[in-house]
């Protein structure tokens, strides 16, 4: 199972000449924009961000042991996105996270010419609109927030993926 150690090093790979220290937490605050200066998303204090990923982990390790790969998928993708524990990146971070995950928990690298990755980024209002209702509902039932929407979109996107793999031929 993918831990923390693990996301940290994606992060670093990821943002390792953009940013003064890749791979750690952020140690301030920050806000998620639109591109017209619009606060989307207000990630929890920076204080609370190593308690919080100690939360994540906790609950992955749970959901690993009685989720399928989508519902594992689905929630890190969110999770981390919600929680926000880096300075910049956490985008990026996330995607690769959960598709590690689901990779690692369907027993190995998924085959195709395109990516779930790649997808999410061609299918970005859809991928917002389920971080949204996963967002919305955590605000109201923070032990349930909705992943039904995050689940199906990312299961769209992997049969997407799977319709990529190219024909067999002798």
């Amino acid at each position: 199972m993918p831990d923390e150690p693990a996301l940290k090093q994606l992060h670093r790979s990821g943002t390792m000449f953009l940013l003064a220290r890749p791979g750690e937490y952020r140690n301030h605050e920050v806000q998620v924009g639109d591109h017209d200066g619009n606060v989307r998303h207000q990630p929890p204090p920076w204080q609370l961000v190593p308690g919080l990923m100690q939360t994540f982990f906790r609950q992955l390790s749970s959901l690993w042991a009685s989720g399928d790969a989508l519902d594992i998928s689905a929630y890190c993708l969110w999770k981390i996105n919600w929680v926000h524990p880096f300075r910049n990146g956490n985008g990026r971070t996330a995607r690769a996270f959960a598709y590690s995950c689901l990779s690692l928990k369907l027993g190995g690298v998924l085959p195709g010419t395109i990516t779930i990755i790649d997808l999410i980024m061609s299918n970005r209002k859809a991928y917002e609109d389920a971080l949204k209702v996963a967002d919305d509902s955590f605000a109201v039932a923070p032990h349930h927030p909705d992943l039904r929407p995050m689940k199906a979109f990312l299961d769209s996107l992997l049969q997407q993926q799977i319709a990529s793999i190219p024909a067999v031929t002798e």
